[in-house]
């Protein structure tokens, strides 16, 4: 009797297995099978056959639709088969795709950054400047305090050819943290990809000052006070000068006009007041970072190193300021061309100073003085016998750098031996 019970017993404990097994979402063969598809999925997606991956990730879905880390995967896979310009069908559908996909999983993870950021260039793909532009902004608004999120901004603005924007967003960058030399040397960079080399330049320089004496900045803080200024002085007098033209406008309501904005016009200095302003500043930081520059001396290996590249940056901008502008005298008088190169020769004499052994300053001297025969061709046989002198010693340092760095190599090779 007691065996037939425990039969009996078995028997029904099994059943309530069985029955509770079938039951159980996580158990059922189609979700099992889904997870083997989202394995292999992601295989393929870290292959970047996106192809192959898309497959995967849509036969995981059709067997587990509530999956929802696949929606995602699925958007970038067919965003990343997406060609921009490419008139086929089969084009358009992966476009399509992209987006339909990228919004379900908006849908089930609306707080998920990887989401927000993959609508954003798929749209900025499909070439929808405002939608895409709205989800790069969502980024910001959540992470006002994340660096990465105004560069990636200032990224999608400069590829849109709104480089005004792409500036601001590198500036509300270092706004968050003004002494940061990061954050200049980024906004430097891009100045730098767009030719705009008197703006590089002051970046360089403010990198440099928080690197050094952050409590400089205010000079420049007053500079750039000035400059604001000046520009507004500009954009008031165009002003003026088209209401004048324009005779569509009452007489009355002209000289209204005109009234107002040249009374706003007082407010500010002239422009040759403004720039011997500027020019009084400037010498006051110069005086006080030559002081800085004496004290340098002191600072450590390492400290030296950051900023000997850092001075080696700046006589890059320099070069590329003479290098880069055509000779002609309307376009970059002579007078300011020789001021950028005596500049660079300067910054690069300092990076030299601070680091003897760091080859790139050497390299750029050279080229320097090569850019010295756009000043005085009479000259040209000496500048180019200096552009040589430079050539060597580069070459010199860096041979016996390399040298230097195959022999510790080798003693690490023999200690772990």
């Amino acid at each position: 009797m007691k065996k037939i019970l425990f039969t009996l017993f078995i028997l029904v404990f099994a059943i309530f297995f069985i029955l509770n097994f079938s039951g159980c979402s996580k158990l059922k063969v189609s979700n099992l099978s889904a997870n083997k598809h989202l394995k292999e999925g992601n295989k393929f997606y870290v292959q970047e056959k996106f192809k192959k991956a898309s497959d995967e990730y849509e036969k995981a879905l059709e067997m587990n639709p509530e999956l929802k880390v696949a929606y995602l995967y699925l958007g970038t896979s067919y965003s990343s088969l997406y060609k921009p310009g490419k008139q086929t069908d089969r084009n358009k559908e992966y476009g399509e795709k992209a987006i339909k996909y990228l919004h379900l999983a908006e849908e089930f993870q609306p707080d998920n950054d990887d989401v927000v950021i993959a609508l954003g260039n798929m749209y900025d793909k499909l070439g929808n400047f405002e939608e895409a532009e709205k989800y790069f902004l969502k980024i910001l608004e959540k992470s006002k305090d994340d660096p990465k999120a105004y560069y990636t901004l200032a990224n999608f603005y400069a590829q849109n050819q709104k480089f005004k924007k792409a500036e601001e967003m590198y500036k509300k960058r270092i706004e968050l943290d003004p002494e940061n030399s990061t954050a200049y040397y980024f906004l430097a960079s891009y100045l730098q990809n767009y030719r705009a080399w008197d703006k590089a330049i002051d970046a360089h320089r403010k990198r440099i000052i928080c690197m050094t004496n952050p409590a400089l900045l205010e000079y420049y803080k007053k500079i750039d006070e000035i400059r604001s200024g000046i520009q507004r002085v500009s954009d008031i007098e165009k002003y003026i000068r088209n209401v004048e033209k324009n005779k569509a406008i009452p007489a009355e309501q002209k000289k209204e006009l005109l009234a107002s904005k040249k009374e706003e016009l007082k407010k500010y200095p002239s422009l040759k007041e403004a720039m011997k302003q500027i020019e009084d500043i400037q010498k006051e930081l110069d005086a006080l970072m030559a002081q800085e520059e004496q004290k340098m001396i002191n600072l450590s290996p390492e400290e030296k190193m950051k900023l000997a590249e850092a001075y080696y940056s700046l006589g890059v901008v320099y070069w590329n300021k003479s290098y880069q502008t055509p000779v002609e005298e309307a376009i970059l008088p002579k007078v300011e061309r020789e001021a950028a190169i005596k500049s660079g020769f300067k910054v690069l004499e300092m990076a030299i100073k601070l680091a003897p052994e760091y080859p790139n300053p050497y390299s750029y001297m050279g080229l320097l003085w090569r850019e010295m025969t756009k000043i005085n061709k009479a000259k040209s046989s000496e500048y180019i016998a200096k552009n040589k002198e430079f050539n060597k010693k580069f070459k010199d340092i860096y041979i016996k750098k390399r040298k230097k760095e195959a022999y510790k190599k080798q003693l690490e090779e023999l200690e772990k031996q």
